[in-house]
């Protein structure tokens, strides 16, 4: 209620279209409601507690140019022991997800997705109304799934101890 009473209908010179869950649906169903009204066939799909600062259009090329299903923004951490870590070939082809492992240097997923629409609606044909993208779409590599790594600002803001850090490095990062 908060963000459609800030942004209304339109943000700048963007429509603004609201997808509203009267029901949790989990982030799963929450995408397969609101992809419908996606007028293009490769959608953006961004996790709302985190920030990561990377080229969307660099992501849309990767996207296009290895014919992916479904591309995710990683990013490679010093400590990979609070999040799940991605495994990719050396095509950048997703080969595995590992919940929570304690390695030193860790590939772990962004939280900033590219979707090929008809394919994810294919898939959630099969699915309940409510359930979780990470756990039923994503780690089970159900779609032909790419992951481009980048080095850009990254931050967790869904985790207490990352929430005031975030508000500090955030409000300096958009006041320069």
């Amino acid at each position: 209620e908060a963000i459609i009473k800030y942004f209304s209908n339109q943000f700048e010179d963007i429509p603004i279209i609201y997808s509203i869950e009267t029901e949790p649906l989990g982030t799963g169903g929450a995408i397969k409601k609101a992809i419908n009204y996606a007028q293009s066939n490769d959608v953006f799909i961004v996790n709302g507690d985190t920030y990561f600062d990377i080229n969307l259009e660099d992501l849309y090329r990767f996207h296009n140019d290895r014919g992916a299903e479904l591309s995710i923004a990683l990013r490679v951490v010093e400590n990979g022991g609070r999040y799940g870590i991605v495994e990719l070939n050396d095509a950048g082809l997703v080969i595995g997800f590992y919940e929570k492992v304690e390695r030193q240097r860790s590939i772990i997923n962004g939280g900033i997705y590219l979707i090929n629409k008809l394919a994810f609606l294919k898939l959630s044909k099969d699915l309940p109304d409510t359930f979780s993208f990470e756990k039923d779409v994503i780690e089970p590599l159900r779609l032909k799934t790419y992951g481009k790594v980048y080095y850009n600002y990254f931050i967790d803001i869904g985790v207490p101890e990352e929430y005031e850090r975030a508000r500090k490095e955030l409000t300096e990062l958009f006041n320069r």
